[in-house]
């Protein structure tokens, strides 16, 4: 199974339709000529960082190869407040309702980006039941890795294909805002469609899609 980087992979292909995003460049060029202890200053971060879903705000013209690797995290938000994009897929937790029953002593599941760990924080001090606290952990376990098996046969393989039909998504869309015509376009991205036709509708729904992306389509990666 993929981990950190697969799941760079993906945050890049987020990262490329975010930072052409008229809105983003536009107020991220505004907070560039304002003092951070202005008092809209602090206002204007974070509204941006609520609309672009985003922990930080990050220079759009950067590469995405030119981000540390912190920086590559906070384009994956996970605070209470803003959505947290998965690289994958978002996997309902068949164990959070553990954590609203007294007496097992479960205080919190976390799990890494990957889906390989899970961890499990247990105040002993609240345990009622051994017994009852075993046979939790039992489900919880055999739960994660019947969704550990599903994920590591069926997605990554599923995704990489997602993810590549989004890399050519945006190439065509960079094609066509550099002024290239879908005909042109067809004959650089599809040269094995046999009917010009297709290929040149293709290359206009990717710029359909291209376009609904940057302006917000990111932010539901990956349903």
């Amino acid at each position: 199974m993929k981990s950190i980087e697969e799941w760079n992979k993906w945050v890049k292909v987020r990262w490329e339709f975010m930072r052409r995003n008229l809105e983003y460049r536009e107020g991220y060029a505004k907070l560039q000529g304002m003092q951070p202890s202005d008092a809209h200053f602090q206002v204007l971060v974070k509204e941006m960082c609520d609309q672009f879903q985003t922990l930080r705000l990050i220079n759009p013209y950067r590469e995405f190869d030119e981000l540390s690797q912190a920086e590559k995290m906070w384009l994956n938000p996970s605070s209470a407040e803003v959505r947290c994009f998965h690289p994958f897929e978002v996997f309902s937790n068949p164990g959070r309702t553990l954590l609203d029953k007294p007496g097992i002593g479960i205080e919190d599941i976390i799990d890494d980006k990957s889906m390989n760990l899970m961890f499990l924080r247990i105040d002993f001090s609240k345990i009622r039941s051994i017994k009852t606290l075993k046979r939790s952990i039992g489900t919880l376990v055999e739960s994660r890795h019947e969704m550990y098996q599903k994920f590591d046969k069926d997605a990554v393989t599923k995704n990489t294909r997602m993810r590549e039909q989004y890399e050519r998504i945006l190439q065509v869309g960079d094609m066509r805002m550099a002024g290239l015509t879908n005909d042109e376009i067809a004959d650089k991205i599809f040269p094995q469609d046999t009917s010009p036709d297709s290929a040149k509708q293709k290359a206009s729904n990717d710029f359909q899609r291209y376009k609904e992306l940057v302006n917000g389509g990111y932010k539901n990666f990956i349903a």
